[in-house]
């Protein structure tokens, strides 16, 4: 059983890209939790694209140093537009890689969570 917690315009449309809606429970919000933040790269990080590679620098940080994205970890980041949040943008991962989103939703989610760390990407309400 997977549970999600989305806000409260797209329960379906998540509970059917997660495949068997009997096996996801999705809980809508309406407040400022989690759910309701999307992800998006901060205004202070300078990115260069080459191909399906990223290379990112978080500016802001005391002692910057390049993050080289490749494979899975540029499809990442080529979803994060400020748009989605973290069960869109595994979504999209998972369709890219035409996978089952709980393939990929737990590395995805820890990847977010490590790009945030390093002062390249961020919260916000969309």
């Amino acid at each position: 059983m997977v549970s999600l917690i989305v806000d409260g315009e797209r329960p379906q449309r998540i509970r059917e890209a997660w495949g068997h809606a009997d096996s996801v429970t999705v809980m809508t919000t309406e407040s400022g939790d989690f759910a309701l933040q999307r992800w998006r790269v901060r205004g202070d990080v300078a990115f260069v694209e080459t191909g399906r590679s990223v290379v990112a620098l978080a500016l802001g940080s005391p002692s910057p140093v390049p993050m080289s994205l490749q494979g899975t970890a540029s499809t990442i980041w080529h979803t994060i537009n400020g748009l989605r949040d973290s069960a869109e943008i595994a979504v999209a991962v998972a369709d890219a890689y035409d996978t089952e989103v709980a393939v990929v939703q737990t590395e995805v989610i820890a990847f977010l969570q490590q790009l945030e760390e390093v002062g390249l990407i961020e919260r916000h309400r969309g």
